[in-house]
């Protein structure tokens, strides 16, 4: 059975204003309906002034009359047909009517933004052990070369690494493996949307001595 949400997804694509009457959204479970209510895609607007009537096979649309029966509203329509044709009662909360707001749904349709290193960490186990960091006493002044990209990446609190490419990423693995022997760094690092990133946590992956 189709949900509400796919439906209100098929009525959306239509040109002109798009009302879902009260017959139509008690197809569908309340849950669903107050999920869209609270998320803004439905909007309850102004009661109808009709309602489709479906006494008979015609399925008309009808006027629907106010009356005070007992000293109480109700609504009744007259239908034209001749086997169960004339006054009939109806509930007024069937006049109730929803706007689809087509632009709080484009916003619910768009995906979230993912930022690249919990991309590349989504499918770690979070009791992952970190890699101890790297004992170097390196010439930490150096402007160029293997060490200083790796320590920029490792100072940058925003956690998306550098500018680079996948030829970078493989001079760097090289240098972690060959030089300093850490192939389990090497493995944190990867190549994301033009830039070199880890998984390593913020200021971990080096440690000056």
């Amino acid at each position: 059975m189709r949900t509400l949400i796919e439906y209100v997804k098929i009525r959306a694509k239509l040109s002109g204003r798009q009302l879902l009457s009260f017959d139509k959204l008690a197809e569908f479970s309340a849950e669903q309906v107050k999920e869209l209510e609270d998320k803004g895609v439905l909007f309850q607007i102004k009661d109808a002034d009709g309602i489709i009537c479906t006494e008979c096979d015609e399925h008309c649309w009808k006027p629907v009359e106010t009356r005070l029966k007992d000293g109480e509203a109700i609504g009744v329509i007259y239908c034209e047909d001749a086997d169960c044709g004339g006054l009939i009662p109806v509930e007024l909360e069937r006049l109730q009517q929803w706007e689809i707001v087509k632009e709080k749904l484009l916003v619910l349709e768009k995906p979230a933004k993912v930022d690249p290193v919990d991309t590349i960490t989504a499918g770690r186990n979070d009791d992952e052990k970190v890699p101890p960091p790297i004992d170097t006493e390196g010439l930490w002044t150096r402007k160029d070369g293997s060490l200083s990209k790796l320590r920029e990446i490792d100072s940058n609190d925003k956690r998306d690494g550098i500018k680079g490419n996948k030829q970078t990423l493989k001079r760097l693995k090289e240098y972690l493996t060959r030089r300093r022997n850490r192939k389990d760094i090497a493995e944190t690092l990867a190549y994301k949307d033009g830039r070199i990133v880890t998984t390593m946590p913020y200021r971990s992956i080096f440690k000056q001595k």
